[in-house]
């Protein structure tokens, strides 16, 4: 029998891995008994990564097929995406070449002409075929990963559920029912979105970024370090954002669960709060918990806020360098028009990455 307070760490009935080491739970030390505020202890961040992917991982059992297929899909989608500047470039290159053939009273003769007509041609359908592939790879893989991850949220709950049946009393004397409650349905699809969106977006960025890099070192290493001048910048801004947000939507959280906690108490226990004429005083702990949530919530959103308008005047500045530096080589005749605006699309593609990442 697991004595009070440290219960033993015996594997949930299913296979699905022990929740034990949950932070907040008995036997993680600092913030036992603290309440919903200390709901995720002292850290933020797990002690040990690497343990904790491998204990996400262990709920994936079973979708390890779908996983993989979903990764060569976002290769497959990443692809296209990039393949879509490229041939943009393709199809500047031909019109230049036929607006450089031409006069304006033989214009329809140049488009006419069997070489750069037909390049142009081939590159708008290609052009065409790649969004097209994009949109429907995207699709086919966000509709399989919505699935796996619907899955995986279930595993949890089964085994936070379970890992509830086996603790002791004085665990849940210590802890608001509204805060377990907050565990099980507020932070599980924190676990869901995280999962289904966030992952994603990381590999698909990690691709791209990679990928995008590569064709633009092949093409012209100047006109990608202009391309790269920006990057600095967007280290610095989303490294200095994310710090602060990241407390802050902690803060909500811990709200979020105090909120919870309160209003179940007290929905609960209604009869002895009118019994011993409460209303007033529980309304006002209400308000003062739901007020300090709002505000934690809106200092979030505003940080969060300042994120994209930023990145579109560090893109812009991405724009403005490879411009120039592209308007200058062309005019030299070190590249064509059609690379240059190649280059145009990829500084666009290259910093919406970056920002995810």
């Amino acid at each position: 029998m697991a004595r009070a307070g440290r219960p033993e760490a015996t594997p949930v009935s299913g296979g699905y891995p022990p929740l034990a080491a949950v932070p907040g739970m008995p036997g993680r030390g600092p913030g036992m008994g603290a309440g919903p505020a200390s709901r995720f202890g002292a850290r933020v961040r797990p002690s040990d990564v690497r343990r904790t992917v491998r204990r996400i991982w262990a709920f994936f059992a079973g979708e390890q097929r779908r996983l993989t297929l979903i990764a060569f899909l976002i290769v497959a989608e990443a692809a296209l995406g990039m393949a879509g500047p490229w041939l943009l470039g393709r199809a500047v290159d031909a019109l230049s070449s036929i607006a450089g053939a031409a006069t304006r009273a033989s214009i329809k003769a140049a488009m006419s002409a069997p070489g750069p007509a037909r390049a142009l041609a081939a590159a708008a359908v290609a052009l065409l075929a790649a969004y097209l592939g994009g949109a429907l790879l995207s699709t086919f893989h966000g509709w399989i990963m919505a699935g796996v991850s619907q899955r995986m949220v279930r595993n949890v709950r089964e085994g936070l559920f379970a890992k509830l049946q086996r603790l002791p009393l004085s665990f849940f004397d210590l802890r608001t029912h509204g805060d377990l409650m907050s565990r099980l349905s507020n932070d599980v699809d924190a676990v869901s979105v995280t999962v289904s969106q966030s992952a994603i977006q990381l590999m698909s960025s990690l691709v791209v970024v990679t990928g995008t890099l590569a064709i633009m070192l092949a093409l012209n290493p100047l006109l990608t370090a202009a391309s790269l001048v920006p990057v600095p910048l967007v280290l610095l801004l989303t490294s200095m954002i994310s710090r602060r947000t990241r407390t802050l939507f902690k803060q909500q959280q811990d709200a979020l669960g105090a909120l919870n906690g309160h209003v179940e108490e007290t929905v609960s226990g209604i009869q002895a709060v009118k019994a011993f004429g409460r209303e007033r005083r529980c309304a006002e702990q209400f308000a003062g918990i739901n007020e300090r949530l709002r505000r934690v919530g809106t200092r979030a959103q505003i940080w969060t806020g300042f994120l994209m308008p930023m990145m579109n005047v560090i893109g812009n500045l991405a724009f403005t360098a490879v411009a120039v530096t592209g308007g200058v080589l062309a005019a030299r005749g070190a590249v064509s028009v059609g690379v240059v605006a190649t280059f145009i699309a990829y500084s666009r593609q290259f910093m919406r990455p970056l920002n995810e990442i």
